[in-house]
């Protein structure tokens, strides 16, 4: 009877120790299954972070390009406004010298008409 009470709490012994390492088992997957999840977890906050700084560039970059559309825009118009300029300041200046043309014309026509009302008196 002896003998086989030590066998029995023998076995005993050993089941509870199975029953421990169960436990201390189920603890240490626990655990890295929760490391595991927080792992995730950043990395999708990571990942959702990057979208985000990423959305804001493309944001920032359409941004620069209007500002850029807006500056040829702007340099087109002073080229126009030049342009215009330019030809106004042309045809001034052959208005001008026609007007000069038609001056000189005029004071020769006086000058011969003085001359022949001159010559007929």
């Amino acid at each position: 009877i002896n003998r086989a009470q030590k066998e029995s709490h023998h076995r005993e012994k050993l089941r509870q120790r199975r029953a421990d390492s169960c436990r201390w088992l189920a603890v240490v997957v626990g655990i890295g299954a929760g490391g595991l999840l927080a792992v995730a977890v950043m990395a999708k906050t990571i990942v959702a972070m990057k979208a985000t700084i990423a959305a804001q560039n493309a944001q920032y970059k359409a941004q620069i390009a209007h500002m850029h559309q807006l500056q040829g825009k702007l340099a087109q118009e002073k080229a126009k406004e030049k342009a215009a300029t330019t030809v106004a300041e042309k045809q001034a200046a052959q208005a001008m010298e026609k007007a000069t043309e038609a001056k000189i014309a005029a004071d020769k026509a006086w000058s011969t008409a003085h001359v022949v009302h001159s010559v007929s008196q």
